[in-house]
């Protein structure tokens, strides 16, 4: 018999080909960029500037989650609208603590010794630094 079963369903976390969210030294990986709002909000996104990337239901419940914590969560969607249910991105649009950053990718994560920036590239060519993590 078994006092405990552990299920590995071999899932991972998704990471994007951005530079700076890497590991080693010229990324931020633990150090300010997570791929788990449920894991590491509490610590990493308290009284901060956080981000969220993407824009289906995923993506529309890690800035819900991370409103608990940070001061102001930005979800930069690449699109002119939210993949998500209707429910979820009504929730999304409507929360005050949560700013929607349209037809945006991330282009670049820099800081020192943690993420301290990130710059927003828009659909019309324009980028834009934003701090983050303070």
């Amino acid at each position: 018999t078994a006092d405990t079963v552990i299920i590995a369903t071999g899932a991972a976390a998704k990471r994007l080909d951005i530079p700076g969210t890497g590991d080693g030294p010229n990324g931020f990986w633990q150090r300010g960029v997570s791929a788990c709002a449920v894991c590491d909000g509490a610590i990493m996104a308290k009284d901060t500037q956080s981000f969220v990337i993407g824009g289906g239901d995923a993506a529309c419940e890690e800035a819900l989650y991370l409103t608990k914590f940070a001061s102001e969560v930005h979800l930069v969607v690449r699109r002119d609208a939210l993949r998500a249910s209707v429910v979820m991105a009504n929730r999304v649009k409507e929360h005050p603590k949560i700013q929607i950053h349209w037809n945006s990718n991330v282009k670049e994560v820099t800081g020192g010794d943690r993420m301290e920036k990130l710059i927003l590239h828009s659909a019309s060519g324009e980028d834009v630094e934003m701090a983050a993590g303070s």
